[in-house]
């Protein structure tokens, strides 16, 4: 093949691909929007899914503490009856329990009451800030919860000397 016949073979691609260029160029663009239109109708559904998954979650979870509440209201009666299970806000603290409870609240964690075992145990160790409140709170229920002259509580401070104190 001749120089002439190059430089016009390739002058003729050149003329061919200056035509197609822009019918490429259109196509391409098209397929881009196109692609972009997908990605955000996924991107939607996807949020779509996600919220109704947190819904579904948020649900099930709102029954499980429903549950968990009324299973631990359930537990506390029956473990620590009377003032013994009572928050120390409620209205029955009037009137003081005649029989000892095997186990008291001492607290709540987040809407759940918190009950320990008082009368089978051997001993208590509390320590930190928050153990002396829940040694006198403990001490509190047991002794609004018992008839009196029942209860002896037995106290050690290491810094102190023991002590001891019945109602």
């Amino acid at each position: 093949m001749s120089v002439a016949h190059r430089e016009a073979a390739i002058r003729g691609l050149v003329t061919a691909f200056r035509a197609y260029a822009p019918v490429a160029r259109k196509v391409a663009a098209e397929a881009q929007l196109g692609a972009e239109r997908d990605r955000q109708q996924a991107v939607r559904r996807a949020e779509r899914t996600a919220e109704a998954e947190r819904h579904r979650i948020q649900a099930a979870v709102r029954r499980a503490m429903d549950g968990a509440r009324e299973t631990a209201a359930a537990t506390t009666a029956e473990l620590a009856p009377g003032v013994a299970g009572l928050p120390f806000s409620g209205a029955e603290w009037g009137s003081l329990g005649t029989a000892a409870s095997s186990h008291v609240r001492v607290g709540v964690c987040g809407e759940v009451p918190v009950v320990v075992p008082l009368l089978p145990t051997a001993g208590w160790y509390a320590a930190g800030d928050g153990g002396a409140g829940l040694v006198l709170a403990t001490a509190l229920r047991a002794v609004a919860a018992t008839p009196a002259g029942r209860v002896q509580v037995d106290s050690y401070d290491p810094p102190c000397r023991p002590r001891r104190a019945s109602w």
